[in-house]
């Protein structure tokens, strides 16, 4: 090996183990069957949510009547047949879940007030949506 493959090899490794570890960050969970995550607290993890979102088709953001970012958001998701597949808090503004094709009645509630939509999950892009209080 010469002595400039060498030094690049030795810089590429360097910004391999300085590169934030995301699913530490921010890690993923699941309920039944359905991952997701959610943060958004910093620069950080802004750019770890960035990264990570292709991989999730629900988008959801919390924010109060000023914009300002809310955490702590509970999360409930029923499929169409009424039954739960999802119910988490929000570690932070957004939060992504990664749903089977389908219709959805998502809630989001914060300092004792929710809000539902109903919304159909497909499996290109991803279905956005902001609660806002």
């Amino acid at each position: 090996m010469t002595r400039v493959q060498c030094t690049f090899a030795i810089g590429l490794l360097t910004a391999l183990l300085a590169a934030p570890a995301w699913t530490e960050l921010l890690p993923v969970q699941t309920h039944g069957n359905v991952s997701y995550v959610s943060g958004g607290v910093g620069d950080e993890e802004m750019t770890a949510l960035k990264s990570m979102q292709k991989s999730y088709n629900l988008h959801l953001l919390f924010v109060d009547r000023d914009g300002h970012y809310l955490s702590g958001t509970q999360v409930a998701v029923k499929n169409a047949r009424g039954e739960t597949v999802l119910d988490a808090r929000s570690n932070g503004p957004y939060f992504y879940a990664n749903l089977p094709t389908g219709r959805y009645s998502v809630s989001a509630s914060n300092d004792g007030r929710t809000q539902t939509r109903l919304l159909q999950v497909g499996t290109k892009g991803g279905k956005q949506t902001t609660f806002r209080w």
